[in-house]
């Protein structure tokens, strides 16, 4: 018998602090605070992408929140046709970004 996949079922979140560490005396929250410190000293290039209607965690605020942490990022950018699972949704689409994005960076 083959197995099936099925997506699990995705609700909003009521409002930004529901992100997980969030509350600063949530599980996790200092690590999260370390994590979101050391991207912000990271001085590699990076690129950002988001999902234009994730359920789960959405282009606003949190898609935004996250590309705060960041700095040497371009400006985020936003997969059209997306939800959750944007690399399932739109895998050639990124794909083709990411490798436009590492051609851009190669040494001349």
């Amino acid at each position: 018998m083959r197995a099936t996949f099925r997506r699990p079922r995705l609700r909003p979140l009521p409002h930004a602090s529901a992100v997980a560490g969030a509350a600063k005396n949530a599980p996790g929250a200092a690590a999260g605070q370390a994590v979101a410190e050391a991207l912000a000293r990271d001085e590699r290039p990076a690129l950002v992408l988001w999902a234009e209607s994730d359920p789960a965690l959405p282009l606003e605020p949190v898609g935004r929140l996250v590309q705060r942490l960041f700095p040497t990022a371009d400006e985020l950018t936003v997969i059209e046709g997306a939800s959750h699972f944007l690399q399932e949704d739109q895998g050639e689409r990124i794909g083709a970004l990411i490798a436009e994005w590492l051609g851009a960076r190669r040494d001349p």
